[in-house]
């Protein structure tokens, strides 16, 4: 049995252009054999059909697509959408409501999303007759995109409640795929709690664990023998005068076979020269950046040293400083301008942000304000 899984697709510029010209045909030329040829075939789905007008209010772009999107993916030969991600609620339950008659509509299965947390929260069993039964279980890290008491939206990567269904699954079938949407955007590599936290799903049970998010592909390892990827990178999603991680990433075929997962790594170059996917002639470069991730990977002692120097470029501290002109940030992550933070309101950041207790209350209290003044409820 064959499975195959691709990271994210989101109908931007040249892709969205081709689908409206009725050229869809041209975006995936590659992969229309590997997609005949799989048994079930899953891409993440990263946007939401409707209108730009239901968007709601929230940090970051908003995607939307239109009905002829999900026709093309069904045409194209996928099965199944992954919709667990940071952008499948972008335009609020208006949103989900119509992307799930749309699915249903053109026949395309989905997984991570709800109109209800309860709903979200739900795993896709496949039962492939004289094959097995598969359980895939879909969930993002916590955006503005998740479920809640108030509104449905997708699956959020809960570590308690996520390891009871992968526990509840690994009862019910003979293979449980775990994709999970999350990591650091535009780094190469997972951050030490991402390892532990992924490592303890396979302990849980899973049996194999697939990450998309990043905007650019990561390493992978065998973790008691089982595979764990940990970023595919984009799959089919235009931007102009990106870097050159953008453009590259790998899809994934699985062979499924006496209870065992056995992955095919396809990688590919995306919406680069011309829009579409075509997989990569020439893999040298991209096998021996493979290799180096895989080497930090493969030693927690050296990702944590690598994830260590990347904050420090990063000064994640910028949020706190009142330079909200995108100059004077730049300034500022060049130490050309202080942060004006002083050694104490570090300290009181730290224990705000590390202490479980007190990370909970303002977690809440932001959530009841944000809900507050965009639903007027607490």
């Amino acid at each position: 049995m064959k499975i195959f899984i691709a990271g994210d697709f989101s109908p931007r510029l040249r892709t969205k252009q081709c689908i409206d010209s009725h050229n869809e045909n041209l975006l995936l030329q590659d992969f229309q054999p590997i997609l005949s040829a799989s048994d079930y075939s899953i891409v993440n789905f990263e946007c939401a059909v409707g209108q730009q007008a239901w968007a709601i209010p929230k940090i970051g772009s908003t995607l939307s697509c239109e009905e002829n999107v999900v026709r093309f993916l069904k045409h194209i030969g996928f099965d199944a959408v992954t919709l667990a991600n940071n952008h499948f609620f972008d335009l609020g339950q208006q949103g989900i409501e119509q992307s799930f008659a749309t699915f249903e509509k053109y026949g395309l299965d989905y997984v991570g999303a709800g109109k209800t947390r309860h709903e979200a929260s739900a795993v896709l069993y496949k039962d492939f007759i004289d094959q097995g039964k598969v359980a895939i279980i879909n969930a993002c890290e916590h955006e503005f995109s998740i479920a809640n008491e108030l509104h449905g939206g997708c699956n959020p990567m809960d570590i308690i409640e996520l390891s009871k269904t992968i526990n509840i699954a690994k009862s019910k079938s003979d293979y449980v795929i775990v994709i999970l949407h999350g990591g650091v955007e535009h780094w190469q590599l997972p951050t030490p709690e991402m390892q532990k936290k992924y490592r303890f799903f396979i302990d849980c049970g899973a049996d194999i664990i697939i990450n998309h998010h990043q905007h650019c592909y990561s390493g992978y390892e065998i973790y008691n023998d089982k595979y764990i990827f940990y970023g595919l990178g984009n799959f089919c999603f235009d931007i102009l005068k990106a870097s050159k991680t953008w453009y590259e990433g790998y899809a994934l075929t699985l062979n499924l076979e006496n209870g065992v997962i056995t992955p095919t790594l396809l990688p590919y170059t995306q919406n680069k020269e011309k829009a579409g996917v075509s997989l990569m002639v020439d893999r040298t470069e991209f096998d021996a950046r493979l290799d180096e991730l895989n080497n930090i990977i493969s030693s927690p002692e050296r990702l944590y040293h690598e994830f260590k120097i990347y904050t420090e470029t990063r000064k994640p501290l910028i949020f706190f400083t009142p330079y909200k002109n995108r100059i004077l940030r730049s300034l500022y992550i060049r130490n050309l301008f202080p942060s004006f933070l002083s050694s104490m309101r570090h300290m009181e950041l730290l224990n705000f942000t590390q202490c479980e207790a007190h990370y909970e209350v303002l977690q809440q209290y932001l959530t009841t304000f944000y809900n507050s003044t965009i639903y007027g409820k607490k």
